[in-house]
């Protein structure tokens, strides 16, 4: 296929960190801080025209089985498809990853709350148009200050133009 045929989309990959971990045994070391996290990401259709893209996500670690050990590849599950609006956004949050991205085969949710879970959602275009996509976390620790409000970072998740095959 000559160059200028070549078709491309662009992917974002944007971590993940959802739920409560609790203090580890003194010897294991726990995939995060002992905390409560939350994140939600982002997307907005900065151009004039609707946007076709899919979502899914990739699970690193899920806390109702921390002894599986996940050091093996894990394929992503199911994606879903959406079309965003010129100037529309939408958000994908905690809950919409355990109940959407990570359901299982049957349509079940995945790891419930406060389960901890981390891993990455996937965002693809399906033609050569970019999105805006920021992913906001949040954490707090266990213990007082209780009344504290929890840290917050953002972050500007940058896609890759790839080419589709």
């Amino acid at each position: 296929m000559p160059a200028s045929a070549q078709r491309f989309h662009w992917v974002y990959a944007a971590k993940f960190l959802c739920g409560e971990i609790k203090p580890a045994e003194p010897e294991r070391e726990g995939p995060a801080e002992p905390g409560r996290y939350a994140t939600a990401i982002n997307v907005h259709n900065p151009g004039g025209r609707p946007i076709a893209f899919r979502k899914k996500a990739v699970l690193l670690f899920d806390g109702s089985r921390p002894d599986d050990a996940l050091e093996k590849p894990i394929p992503p599950r199911r994606p879903v498809s959406l079309r965003l609006g010129p100037d529309f956004g939408l958000e994908i949050d905690c809950r919409d990853i355990r109940e959407v991205l990570l359901s299982d085969p049957a349509g079940g949710p995945g790891p419930k709350a406060p389960i901890f879970i981390k891993g990455w959602v996937v965002i693809e275009t399906v033609a050569d148009t970019p999105l805006d996509v920021v992913a906001v976390y949040t954490s707090q620790a266990f213990g007082p200050p209780e009344t504290q409000a929890p840290p917050i970072a953002v972050d500007r998740v940058i896609g890759n133009r790839l080419p589709i095959l």
